[in-house]
């Protein structure tokens, strides 16, 4: 929109911009407004492309500009158009370029239903407490049956992570004691 303006500004004060750079033609400002209306948009779209990290899409953007640039100058001036010519090349270039460069806008909402982070961090510790409980239950029969004391309360406790594995290594060791003491009374 604000490249329309523009280039509506520049057409409506041509006599008054072409007298007062004392150009031949004020046909070089009708030019100059048509570019304008496509230059402003066209760095819109470039700064999403940019924005969304789309670069390889904004590299092919601005070699084409150039190469139109480029090569529309040099045939106006090999077929004798002269500064009208090579306006109207810049001119056809950023045009071209404004429409290939069609961002593809991504969806603001996802279609899946999103989990929030409170609840998922609630179900982990949930899992992780019921996970540490039954493993205490468990962890008597095989403490006496696979592993030493010590390693099998170190390699119980590491496979926790790393908050619940040094809560429950301190657990590990007081329920050692307790049991040792317990056998000593039965013995």
């Amino acid at each position: 929109m604000a490249g329309i303006v523009v280039g509506m500004l520049l057409l409506v004060s041509r006599h008054a911009i072409t007298s007062y750079l004392n150009l031949p033609d004020s046909m070089l400002i009708v030019l100059l407004a048509i570019g304008m209306a496509f230059y402003v948009p066209l760095g819109a779209r470039r700064g999403y492309l940019q924005g969304v990290c789309n670069f390889r899409h904004l590299a092919y953007n601005l070699v084409l500009e150039g190469l139109v640039r480029l090569c529309g100058s040099l045939v106006a001036i090999m077929i004798g158009a002269g500064v009208r010519g090579v306006i109207g090349a810049n001119v056809a270039a950023v045009a071209l370029a404004y429409f290939f460069s069609q961002p593809k806008l991504r969806a603001l909402t996802n279609s899946e239903p999103q989990v929030p982070v409170a609840f998922r961090e609630g179900l982990q510790a949930a899992v992780f407490f019921c996970g540490a409980g039954s493993h205490q239950q468990l962890r008597h029969r095989g403490r006496q049956t696979f592993l030493p004391i010590r390693v099998g309360g170190y390699l119980r406790g590491s496979c926790h992570g790393r908050e619940g594995g040094v809560c429950f290594l301190v657990g590990c060791g007081q329920q050692h004691v307790s049991d040792r003491r317990r056998d000593q009374q039965a013995q």
